[in-house]
């Protein structure tokens, strides 16, 4: 017995299903599988679900749905079975309606059980025997014994001699249904073409993997691909015919017998560095057009520079004597050695990020021009230098740049474009290396392939890059220093408050989201400017950041059964702990199950916090760690050092107070008020 057939279980069957669309069958499995003990949370489980469903449809065509997810609410894994006689519109790869509906529901625990269960379950959808019994059962009875005595029809491999010879590849963006699927088609279309095949999955796990002995022997090489995939280099020189997932579980024939007569091939010619997302010209300019997650792809690798290197130079800070002024955290040797350690290891993060967001959209050869895409975008020193009057150099080894546009002012260059420049600077290092690998070496013969990679294209992506930086620099370098004598101008006129407002408004709003992250590496890329208004921003943000989950936390101790499960105020405990640590997403939970009562209310707690750190003119210059650097907080309005740092650390627990109380109780009374009105209902 199969590990699916293992999970079909007699409780888990709504023969005739009331729902009539997506999303109520969605709810009625969720309440199905909590009435039967399968779940301990129907609204997170629900949630789990519509959110695999967001990533890809899971209708695969032939009337057949596979909504699945994992979770730690699952408290015993199954397969529930539907089925709807009207049809649901499902969104499927055939454009019809769904009938039958296998839902698949894992704990954490069991997740490697998933690319198992799917892969049984699309040789089972591909039984014509199966789906004929399936459809002819008259009730929940004859349902559970059709596919709980379900035997997978082992099929031996034969190798038909003198037959065409297939390989192909199979992956979707979650690595798991259409993978398979799309894998059993392949296979299925070959068998019954005579034809001989061998299907590489790159899913959670690659399967299968193609050697290159059956490469060079493969009359066509097929790649049902809905992302970038590994190993493209394997296939250089080859024609091969690329299409969707969809197109091979719509019609795998035609796939197959278009490839050999070579419809719409492509040749490949990539770089020999494993990974490489440039697989095809669709999927490379899909990489392009997803900029959330290039950023957050270059935001992810410098964050590591980021904290450690800004919590060494607060460390030489904080360790430095009473002098203020220039000098503070460089006067005492052990402050000097932290702020040089800090400043080295701070000071790489801007083409870091350049480098990984480059990495992000064309794979390991954007590393080299990303980064030096970062460094121009840095400014100072070789590049843009300054002299004793504040002009340009015109001699030496200082602003070789900028002496050459000398009716740019030397301070706007030196300053640099920071890192709104380099992650502009990443698209074009991204941008060369694409146009270099699409058009300039496409066809270059394979004997000058490694002369491409290490000499080639490092020195003309860099050229390439250099050369549109150096246009680019100018007027980006304006917004940065712009935005810098906004932001000082701002403290100045005591108005940091309304940032304070505007950061607050967004660290709340989706919680380690978009917009929470576009407002955190907004505040740390200001850091690299040093002045104390930049400060302040981050201070508000991190602040600001802290309240959401110790908000939901007094929420429940102060309201507790009359606005609280007993379940929900045990689940906010931790909260405290991952609020004080700066760890936003411990509020995503309770914002997913409530979104109308929780995310308002969060939103005026942080409002309220980032306000009084604005008023108070508080700031860090370490980008992370909660209320571990509280020590190495600063105000501007007293002028000793002790003062400084005390009274920073006041406000600022002022701030999580105020913050924490304000939103929580909103929170609490607006629930407490809908339970009175019969609005929200305690499951307790």
């Amino acid at each position: 017995m199969s590990t699916l057939n293992k999970l079909f279980n007699s409780k888990a069957i709504i023969f005739n299903l009331k729902a009539t669309s997506k999303e109520e069958v969605l709810k009625e499995i969720a309440a199905k599988l909590t009435k039967e003990k399968f779940v301990n949370d129907e609204k997170a489980f629900l949630q789990a679900l519509k959110d695999r469903e967001s990533q890809f449809s899971t209708g695969i065509g032939g009337g057949l749905g596979i909504p699945h997810a994992q979770s730690k609410h699952v408290e015993k894994n199954v397969v529930l079975i539907a089925k709807s006689k009207k049809g649901i519109e499902w969104n499927s790869m055939d454009d019809k309606p769904v009938h039958t509906i296998f839902s698949i529901a894992l704990s954490e625990e069991n997740a490697n059980q998933q690319v198992e269960v799917l892969a049984d379950l699309s040789k089972m959808m591909m039984d014509s025997e199966f789906i004929k019994n399936l459809n002819k059962s008259k009730n929940k009875t004859e349902l559970f014994k059709v596919v709980s005595t379900y035997e997978t029809k082992k099929q031996e491999t034969k190798v038909i001699s003198g037959a065409k010879n297939i390989v192909a590849i199979t992956a979707c963006p979650t690595g798991i249904a259409h993978t398979y699927m799309a894998a059993e088609y392949l296979e299925d279309a070959a068998k019954n073409l005579k034809y001989n095949i061998k299907v590489e999955t790159q899913g959670r796990q690659t399967e299968g993997v193609l050697t290159q002995e059956d490469i060079d022997a493969a009359d066509v090489i097929i790649l049902a691909v809905d992302k970038g995939i590994d190993g493209m280099s394997r296939f250089n020189g080859r024609n091969v015919k690329k299409v969707g997932t969809k197109a091979v579980i719509a019609d795998a024939p035609k796939v197959i017998n278009e490839g050999l007569e070579e419809k719409g091939t492509t040749k490949i010619s990539v770089s020999d560095s494993g990974s490489n997302n440039a697989a095809s010209t669709e999927l490379e300019w899909n990489a392009f057009k997803n900029v959330y997650k290039n950023l957050m792809g270059g935001v992810s690798r410098m964050l590591p520079f980021v904290v450690a290197g800004g919590i060494l130079i607060g460390l030489a800070f904080l360790l430095d004597s009473g002098v203020v002024g220039g000098n503070l955290g460089v006067t005492r040797n052990i402050s000097r050695w932290f702020a040089g350690l800090g400043k080295v290891t701070f000071g790489i993060f801007v083409p870091v990020l350049g480098a990984y967001v480059a990495y992000s959209i064309v794979g390991p050869e954007g590393l080299l021009p990303g980064f030096v895409a970062g460094l121009i975008a840095s400014g100072g020193g070789i590049l843009y230098g300054v002299n004793a009057t504040g002009g340009h150099i015109s001699t030496g080894w200082s602003d070789l740049w900028g002496s050459l546009t000398p009716g740019v002012p030397a301070d706007v260059l030196q300053a640099g474009s920071g890192f709104i420049g380099t992650m502009v600077g990443g698209y074009v290092a991204a941008l060369a290396v694409f146009v270099l690998r699409k058009y300039a070496f496409a066809k270059v013969n394979k004997t000058f392939r490694g002369v491409v990679s290490i000499i080639a294209m490092p020195l003309l992506s860099v050229i390439i890059t250099g050369t549109i930086m150096f246009a680019l620099q100018i007027p980006l370098a304006y917004f940065a220093y712009g935005l810098k004598l906004g932001l000082t101008s701002l403290g100045n006129r005591n108005l940091l408050w309304l940032v304070g407002l505007v950061v607050g408004f967004m660290m709340a709003l989706d919680m380690g989201g978009p917009v929470n992250k576009a407002a955190y590496v907004f505040a740390t890329g200001l850091l690299q400017n040093g002045s104390h208004s930049e400060f302040v921003i981050m201070a508000e943000v991190m602040i600001a950041g802290m309240v959401p989950p110790m908000a939901i936390t007094f929420s429940t101790l102060v309201f507790r059964d009359k606005a609280w499960t007993k379940k929900e105020q045990i689940a906010a405990y931790p909260n405290w702990l991952l609020g004080l640590f700066f760890i936003t997403e411990g509020a995503i939970p309770f914002a997913a199950k409530d979104p109308k009562r929780v995310i308002p209310s969060i939103i005026i707690g942080s409002m309220v916090a980032g306000l009084i750190i604005g008023l108070t003119n508080v700031g860090v210059n370490a980008p992370h760690g909660g209320i571990f650097v509280f020590a190495l907080l600063r105000t501007s309005l007293f002028a000793s050092q002790g003062a400084s740092i005390g009274m920073a650390i006041l406000f600022a627990f002022l701030a999580l107070v105020a913050g924490t109380v304000s939103g929580g109780m909103v929170l609490g009374l607006w629930r407490k008020i809908d339970v009175k009105r019969g609005k929200l209902k305690l499951a307790q």
